[in-house]
């Protein structure tokens, strides 16, 4: 798994239905969106984007990886 994995990085491969392609994205998902609360009281919020590029790195690796699971056989294996 983590050769294959590790291959689908290098060569840049971003797999189709997770969302991550330009023509799976509409305009809502360009404008996500968290807000996080924060202080004794939950009283200061802070905006977190969704789309910065470190979320976007993390998504990417981590649908990479979901689909090169998706690639085994499970039975027998869990």
């Amino acid at each position: 798994f983590f050769s294959m994995l590790e291959q689908i990085v290098i060569e840049g491969i971003i797999p189709e239905g997770y969302g991550l392609l330009p023509g799976e994205q509409d305009d809502d998902d360009t404008a996500m969106a968290e807000v996080s609360q924060f202080g004794r009281h939950g009283t200061e919020s802070v905006i977190v984007s969704l789309r910065d590029a470190v979320w976007e790195a993390r998504a990417t690796l981590w649908c990479q990886a979901l689909s090169a699971l998706s690639l085994f056989e499970t039975e027998g294996y869990f």
